[in-house]
């Protein structure tokens, strides 16, 4: 008799979490695809007339203006979302509309940032206003966030089990959501057909031959992974180390958003020509397409990005995150012995896992954008980088579980 009663119980709480999943996927799915499609409009533009750089001071005054007259400037984008993950409360539905204007304006005029942290604000805010029309508990808005976060990238970025993977693992490290995973990607891939549907696509980058397995190879990947670790350190430190220092030196949020834009402005003035402009997919295209890396990008790029986010101006570092990877791997597979193409691809894999301490999603987007070809090396690269980088993160309220030194569970 107990046993029918918990299977009744099971059969309704599945049937319960299709419907949520697909709702949240086929919302997510249009939302998103209106999202890239506006995405895409502003990157037109921008290509179009690079010289809309020089508005970056007056689109983040647009910006702070926007939080500002909506009472949100303590708004904290995707680390207020992990925070909302891990305690079942809601987010404002005031994020949506704010992260798509302030990542368009951002993206209009070339600001680094890209769109997948913005993907993942959409996503949550859809979520908990789902959650909330329907009276869900704590446990239910965790949820049904966690599908919202799943369906918006997996539109955005077209990479659905990463997406799902992504969002379970990178709000507590150690700790996958592992009950959360069938509604999660029951909700990306239903996003992901829903934003085809409206003609919208996701990521699509060249795949780089892959070598042959040796010993060399291996060598060389483990190798790049290494300095993968080390540069995703220096990536986080100098993310959160501009955006206190600029905080400290013009307190004010309009000062410091039209200061940053006008400092951006210049230096892309200066040094546009290498592509340091925008979320740098362009330059992965390139990268990964055997074309040549400027030695500098991979630095020069870690400071665009600090610089634009640390100012206030709105978007996400993932994007970001894998040009640098790719530009740093480029430029180091020749002295490995490893072709430059198949050195970007594991830059950005071991690059995306060091900075947000989500090996496995990074495995996976590996494969979804790549194949299985690699996938041993993409594998290799990115779990010595989470080694290397230890407990820092681009996410201030990530919450790390097993320490990586120890293995134990941390305080």
């Amino acid at each position: 008799m107990r046993f029918g009663k918990e299977s009744f119980a099971y059969l309704l709480s599945l049937g319960k979490w299709t419907f949520f999943a697909l709702l949240t996927g086929m919302l997510g799915g249009g939302i998103g695809a209106l999202f890239l499609r506006l995405f895409e409009l502003v990157v037109g533009l921008y290509q179009k007339i690079p010289y809309l750089s020089w508005a970056l001071p007056l689109a983040g005054l647009l910006i702070a203006g926007s939080y500002r007259l909506f009472k949100r400037e303590d708004d904290r984008g995707t680390n207020e979302i992990i925070a909302a993950a891990q305690t079942g409360k809601p987010v404002s539905p005031l994020m949506m509309p704010l992260v798509m204007l302030g990542t368009l304006l951002t993206q209009l005029c070339g600001g680094s940032a890209g769109k997948e942290g913005a993907a993942l604000q959409i996503g949550s805010s859809l979520g908990s206003g789902v959650g909330r029309l329907c009276r869900l508990p704590a446990e239910g808005m965790t949820l049904v966030s966690l599908c919202g976060m799943s369906a918006v990238f997996s539109a955005v970025f077209g990479t659905p089990v990463t997406a799902s993977l992504f969002v379970l693992e990178f709000t507590s490290v150690g700790v996958i959501h592992a009950s959360a995973f069938p509604a999660c990607l029951l909700a990306a891939v239903t996003a992901l057909l829903t934003a085809r549907l409206l003609g919208a696509a996701g990521e699509a980058f060249p795949v780089p031959a892959v070598p042959q397995l040796s010993f060399g190879t291996l060598g060389g990947v483990l190798v790049l992974a290494l300095a993968a670790g080390i540069v995703s350190i220096l990536f986080c430190l100098l993310l959160h180390g501009a955006e206190e220092l600029l905080a400290k030196i013009l307190p004010n949020r309009f000062l410091r958003i039209a200061a940053g834009g006008l400092l951006l402005a210049v230096l892309i003035f200066f040094l546009g020509k290498y592509g340091l402009a925008g979320s740098g997919a362009g330059t992965i295209s390139s990268l990964l397409a055997g074309g040549p890396v400027f030695p500098l990008f991979f630095l020069l790029k870690m400071l665009f990005t600090a610089l634009t986010v640390g100012s206030g101006f709105k978007g996400g570092e993932i994007v970001p995150t894998l040009a640098i990877g790719a530009g740093l791997g480029a430029l180091l597979a020749p002295l490995l012995s490893l072709d430059p193409a198949f050195g970007a691809a594991v830059g950005m894999a071991a690059l995306f896992a060091g900075v947000t301490n989500c090996a496995v999603s990074a495995v996976v987007l590996s494969a979804e954008l790549f194949g299985f070809e690699g996938f041993l090396f993409f594998a290799l690269a990115a779990a010595v980088s989470y080694a290397v980088s230890g407990n820092i993160s681009l996410y201030k309220t990530q919450r790390i579980f097993f320490s990586k030194a120890s293995g134990k569970i941390t305080d």
